[in-house]
């Protein structure tokens, strides 16, 4: 029992917020010059909150650690962009395109690069951007720096211009 218990906790590490942004990091360095497609999930704030070294303690209740977990994973998130900034400067594409809103096309606007070609998946406007006051805001920040927006249909049009999108940059392209 102890044998497994130490594996998945090895297991789990491999998982942790620091390693996967690593990870992130060493693929976009090998894959730069490459199309490529990445997608990071951070488990950290889900469960097992613990105190990391370097982040103030917010306290010892299940919310105070909570609050340092998100605290580390944004520090992290802050790595990652960092690096997509760097790599967007050694590659120099023409354009991005990217979506879900509030996820790729997210990051893409705090890298800063334009133009910036958001495509809504439906659920982003449709459900996330209501989640809670961060993901608005996410969606607003990141519809507000792109240059244009890929939609399916009137309903994600209307949204988007609820959310800030000029409508002389939205496309409406209905497929599937």
């Amino acid at each position: 029992m102890a044998l497994s218990i130490a594996k998945a906790k090895d297991k789990a590490r491999n998982f942790e917020v620091k390693n996967q942004t690593d990870k992130a990091i060493a693929f976009v360095e090998r894959h730069a010059q490459q199309r490529w497609f990445l997608w990071v999930h951070y488990y950290d704030p889900h469960y097992a909150y613990e105190p990391h070294a370097g982040i103030p303690s917010f306290g010892v209740d299940r919310q105070a650690l909570y609050d340092g977990e998100i605290r580390f994973t944004d520090q992290q998130i802050g790595r990652l962009v960092d690096d997509l900034r760097r790599v967007i400067r050694a590659v120099r594409p023409h354009l991005i395109q990217a979506g879900p809103i509030q996820r790729s096309a997210f990051l893409v606007a705090l890298s800063g690069f334009h133009p910036l070609v958001s495509m809504s998946w439906g659920y982003d406007l449709l459900h996330d951007a209501q989640r809670n006051p961060f993901w608005g805001w996410a969606t607003r920040y990141t519809l507000r720096r792109s240059d244009a927006l890929i939609g399916d249909c009137d309903t994600i049009r209307r949204l988007a211009i609820a959310y800030g999108m000029p409508k002389d940059r939205i496309v409406t392209f209905p497929w599937g």
